[in-house]
């Protein structure tokens, strides 16, 4: 199958379509810096990227998810089950309305607590995110800088 243009056919008018353009660009925009929105591992809190949630949890609840890890010797999936594992266990549904399985909430203190062996860190319930796209997820640790993993 072709298609054939008319020897005399006008040009088409795109000066409407680049509106619809800019709304879609406008739209795309909005809704990657709502994905980069983080909510803090012990509030409700959220805040612009992954990078100032861990910020503030280091600054209020004294807890750095990066240091963490680091201690506990955790790789990605190990990183991944403790952020879970937090999420799961905060009493606090916060402003993503999830219900969360232990309502008495785990401290930063209990965080701290776990040495890296228990076997949360085998339980791969634990890779399933509790905030779907969480951006601390999908944060990398190398060398020694925490930075996003591009998505590609």
């Amino acid at each position: 199958m072709s298609y054939r243009v008319p020897f005399n056919a006008e040009p088409q008018d795109d000066s409407g379509s680049s509106s619809g353009e800019e709304d879609r660009l406008s739209d795309w925009a909005s809704s990657l810096g709502e994905a980069l929105q983080t909510k803090s591992l012990f509030s409700s809190k959220t805040f612009p990227n992954a990078n100032a949630a861990i910020e503030s949890d280091t600054k209020e609840h004294g807890f750095n998810i990066k240091d963490e890890s680091t201690q506990k010797g955790l790789d990605l999936y190990g990183r991944m089950r403790l952020i879970n594992w937090i999420r799961r266990n905060v009493g606090d549904s916060g402003p993503f309305g999830f219900d969360f399985i232990d309502l008495q909430g785990a401290s930063a203190e209990q965080a701290k607590a776990l040495d890296g062996r228990e076997k949360l860190f085998q339980d791969e319930e634990l890779l399933i995110p509790v905030i779907p796209d969480d951006p601390l997820l999908r944060m990398s640790n190398q060398a020694g800088l925490l930075s996003l993993v591009a998505d590609g």
